[in-house]
This record gives structure tokens, C-alpha cells and sequence, in this order.
């Protein structure tokens, strides 16, 4: 079976909560928390930071995944441009929220700041505020040109897919993490370059039919030994991501094997709700928590999971207040633009 939207939803779940985890701990902890338990002198909670940085992989490899399971379906850029056009607008609500509540702090001179760095946060071409947002003109340019992407991955063999994507994913990386003279189309190819191969790898996979393939032998396994080689592989990566390879470079990799672990694994229920819970939040979750981290307002929590449980209650109820703003803007948005 392939995934559904469900799974990928809970992916997106995972995501986040990766995210979250990834913002808050891989970073020094002087100062700002206590961490309780360490691992050869490392705090645990930096581990799971580490484990973590597949989160943009995650997001990426979702929506490659799903734009390319619904490619061949009537109006699908029609419906991209109008899902694009909800999460801009998302984006907007909360660009204007945290505006005002910026200025009623006294703290105008950073938010908004001059009208050029509001204008060019608002229209992506020059992003201020939450370093979490550069996903947003990336994730908007992979929208609008998926149907050419999409096409090239039908079109050609799986293997040079992506070993040209990775090509590109290689030196996207190096101008992003290690290239030091300022270039404007370079600071924009950088982000774009790294993401577009994971956003490949995931419109591959749907392509392949990975899960549909991979999920027969799987089930021949007994699910006690399933359980033991699935804990077994995230202990490795857990230890692996801090100290043998901690570079950012292979979370594609890791994220991978972790995304095929969380697919595979026979969920509880309550794993399921829970999961789900977080996917239908990610998105206002995202943009919303780096506010509450460089702010170190998050931190007054003290120990790592009471830290992380507070953010999360904050960005969740912020999420049901904006939802319940977009829900109303989506009902008259369906009602000018009719795709079927």
C-alpha cells in the first residue's frame, strides 16, 4: 500500500515535532536551560536535536510524494495554485498578528521595522523576521514549477533523477553552508537547490511505488521482531547523527530511513490521533514557534520537556485562533474560485 493523504499527514506531524525539537536543543544550553540527562557528557535532548534536522526533508518529501501521486488527476495545478494561495494566505494572517502584537510590545523597530523589510517578508523576496520562513518562497517556486518537475521524473529513469538532483543538491549545499562571498542569486539557490532534491526524492518514491513494494516483505517479519530491528535502526541514527555524522549534509539520508520506519510501523491509535493532531497543525506550528525560541520567552520552563511541551501548547492554541480565521477566508475563497 501506498501512502495516503493520512500517512502523509502524520508525516508532517512528525515533522513539525522534529522541528520543534531541532529549534529549541541544538544549541548550548548555558544559560538558557537545564538539561537532566547526558550522554557521554552531551545533553540527551541535544541528541534528539540532532537526530532531528530531517525536518525540512520531511515537509519537502511529503509534498513531492503527494504532488506526484495526484499529478495525472484533473485540474492539479489548479488546485496547487489554490492550496498555494490558502497557506499565503495563512502566512499573511500571521505576518499581521505577530505585527501588531510586536508593536504593542514597543518593539515596532524590529516588526515591522521599514516598509521594505515588511513589504519584502510579505512577498517573499527578501525574508525578515522568523528564520523558519524561508521555506515559504521556496515551497511557493517548487509549487509553480512541479508540473515541469513532475514531468521529468516521469519521463526519465529513477537513477538519473536522482543523481542529477543530487548533483545539484551537492553544490546547493556547499554555496548555502560554506560559500562566504554574498551573491544575491546564490543565497536563494542555495535553499532552492538543497530542497529540490529532497522534494525529488519524495516524487520518486510515490513514483516507485516504494511502499507498495517494500511493504509484503516487511509484513513477513513477525511484528515483535519488526518492533526490535525498527527501535534497533533510530538507537544507531540517535547515536550516529551526534557523533559519527552530525553535519546537516546527510539528513536527507537519515530522514529517509526514519520517514520508511514511522510509515511502516503498525501505529496505535492513539500514536495515530496524535500525529494527526500535530499534521493538521504543522503548518501554523512552523510558522509561528522561532518567535517564542530566539524571544528565549520558551525557556523560563526550565527542564527540556516542560520547555517543549510549552511551546507546543502555545503554537497550538495561536494555530486554533488562525485556523479559525482561514477557515472563513477559504469558504469565500471556494466561492471565486470553483475547481472541481
Amino acid at each position: 500500500m501506498e501512502l495516503s493523504r493520512n500517512d502523509t499527514k502524520m508525516l508532517q506531524g512528525l515533522s513539525v515535532f522534529a522541528m520543534v525539537c531541532l529549534h529549541l536543543f541544538c544549541k548550548s544550553y548555558e544559560g538558557l536551560y537545564e538539561p537532566l540527562l547526558f550522554i557521554n557528557g552531551v545533553p540527551v535532548c541535544f541528541c534528539f536535536a540532532q537526530l532531528s534536522d530531517f525536518c525540512v526533508f520531511g515537509f519537502a518529501f511529503c509534498s513531492g510524494y503527494g504532488h506526484m501521486t495526484i499529478y495525472c488527476k484533473k485540474n492539479y495545478y489548479k488546485k496547487r495554485i489554490k492550496s498555494l494561495l490558502v497557506l499565503i494566505i495563512n502566512f499573511w494572517v500571521i505576518l499581521f498578528g505577530a505585527t501588531i502584537v510586536s508593536v504593542l510590545l514597543g518593539h515596532s523597530d524590529f516588526m515591522p521595522g521599514s516598509a521594505g523589510k515588511f513589504f519584502g517578508t510579505m512577498f517573499f523576496y527578501d525574508m525578515h523576521y522568523n528564520g523558519a520562513w524561508w521555506y515559504l518562497w521556496v515551497y511557493a517556486l517548487l509549487v509553480l514549477i512541479s508540473p515541469i518537475l513532475l514531468k521529468a521524473i516521469n519521463r526519465f529513469s529513477a537513477v538519473f533523477i536522482i543523481l542529477i538532483s543530487f548533483s545539484i543538491y551537492c553544490l546547493a549545499f556547499y554555496v548555502r553552508f560554506y560559500f562566504r562571498e554574498y551573491n544575491y542569486f546564490l543565497a536563494y539557490f542555495g535553499p532552492f537547490g538543497t530542497t529540490l532534491f529532497e522534494y525529488v526524492v519524495g516524487a520518486v518514491t510515490a513514483k516507485m511505488m516504494f511502499f507498495t513494494k517494500i511493504t509484503p516483505l516487511v509484513n513477513k517479519v513477525p511484528s515483535a521482531v519488526q518492533g526490535i530491528i525498527g527501535c534497533l535502526i533510530i538507537l544507531i541514527l540517535f547515536f550516529a547523527k551526534t557523533f559519527l555524522i552530525p553535519n546537516v549534509f546527510f539528513a536527507p539520508f537519515t530522514g529517509f530511513i526514519i520517514i520508511t520506519v514511522f510509515a511502516l510501523w503498525r501505529k496505535p491509535k492513539w500514536v495515530t490521533a496524535a500525529f494527526m493532531f500535530l499534521g493538521n497543525h504543522s503548518t501554523n506550528i512552523w510558522l509561528t514557534h522561532m518567535f517564542f525560541i530566539v524571544s528565549s520567552f520558551v525557556y523560563i520552563a526550565k527542564y527540556p520537556l516542560p520547555i517543549f511541551m510549552f511551546l507546543m501548547v502555545i503554537t497550538i492554541a495561536i494555530s486554533f485562533a488562525v485556523s479559525f480565521v482561514i477557515k472563513g477566508i477559504t469558504k469565500a475563497l471556494d466561492k471565486v474560485i470553483k475547481i472541481r
